[in-house]
């Protein structure tokens, strides 16, 4: 008999880039009427496809981790890029996709980046709260046999499998403190990778949020990982990596063409 855990991270919601629910219903801030509608583009509804397609796949996992960054919050990196930058829209919002998941197992929510999050409210706590979910600026968490220590930062790096080694040294040496870690898990650069050892797994999950101008200003080439990964988890504690739900973001640079002569 095996477990599955489902692991998700950087969903950046109400980014025009990322993540909306075509039938969330806005709140009009001057009148109070609940009638403001978004319509999805492209990249939103290409990437909501992909979510729904998850959330149908996902049914009958035995735990989620939402590893921070859930919404892209006041839009101090990309000017004029979300679709609404009220903080309490966004983690509604937010719910409202969550609630997409199996809501009868358990769900654990760390806090991501102050530039998306926020100080005070987190945005995270809220989405936790809304759901009952349970929510720590980091954890470790005892699910499906393992113990998974969750942080949503790490740097960002060319090198990526490197930087999750050092994670699992940097668990290694304290390890007499935290007790036995199976799994470290960290997000944050929009890539997957993995890497494994004789006593640790280290995952960086991807995100949802496709490149943006920010990403242009800074030449991040790379286009971004979409979507999921699955821990699959049997009876001796082995540990299966699923990241067939991850895909390339298929929308890369325009292309100009013009004829000479």
């Amino acid at each position: 008999m095996s477990s599955s855990i489902l692991l998700i991270s950087d969903m950046h919601t109400f980014s025009h880039w990322a993540l909306i629910h075509p039938d969330y219903i806005g709140k009009d801030r001057r009148t109070g009427m609940n009638d403001v509608q978004y319509v999805p583009n492209t990249i939103q509804q290409f990437t909501f496809k992909h979510w729904s397609d998850m959330c149908r796949k996902c049914k009958h996992v035995d735990s989620v981790i939402v590893n921070g960054d859930i919404v892209d919050g006041n839009d101090r990196h990309n000017k004029g890029s979300v679709g609404n930058d009220l903080l309490m829209e966004q983690c509604n919002m937010a719910t409202m996709l969550l609630e997409m998941l199996p809501q009868d197992v358990p769900m654990f929510i760390t806090k991501g980046t102050n530039f998306h999050s926020g100080y005070n409210p987190i945005a995270e706590q809220v989405i936790a709260e809304n759901l009952g979910a349970h929510y720590a600026d980091e954890c470790i968490i005892e699910t499906c046999g393992l113990r998974i220590y969750a942080n949503h930062h790490i740097a960002h790096t060319q090198y990526k499998a490197g930087a999750l080694e050092r994670k699992i040294n940097q668990v290694s040496a304290v390890e007499r403190y935290y007790g036995n870690i199976d799994v470290v898990l960290r997000a944050h650069n929009h890539q997957f990778m993995s890497v494994v050892s004789r006593d640790h797994v280290a995952i960086m999950t991807p995100g949802w949020q496709h490149k943006t101008p920010y990403a242009v200003d800074k030449d991040l080439i790379t286009p971004p990982d979409i979507g999921y990964v699955q821990l699959v988890v049997d009876d001796n504690q082995l540990i299966c990596i699923d990241r067939r739900g991850v895909i390339v973001s298929p929308f890369g640079p325009q292309i100009i063409t013009h004829k000479c002569g």
